[in-house]
């Protein structure tokens, strides 16, 4: 969730501040919670194999972080 992180804090603070920065890791936050689950229910129902289904969020994260990231301007 820190790669993801990186391209927010890099905006300017003008932009927003502090407010928006909290908003921000809040909502991915919580994007993060909701892959994790719907991975462990697929899991669960025999759709995904219990340790993809284990990675699934850190691999979306990490992929999503890494495009963010890669496209930050500095």
């Amino acid at each position: 969730m820190a790669l993801v992180a990186i391209p927010f804090a890099l905006v300017s603070p003008r932009s927003g501040g502090r407010a928006v920065g909290i908003g921000v890791a809040i909502v991915i936050a919580v994007g993060y919670w909701m892959v994790d689950s719907v991975a462990r229910a697929f899991a669960q129902a025999d759709l995904l194999p219990p340790a993809l289904a284990a990675w699934t969020a850190n691999i979306v994260f990490a992929g999503l972080g890494t495009a963010l990231f890669l496209n930050a301007r500095t």
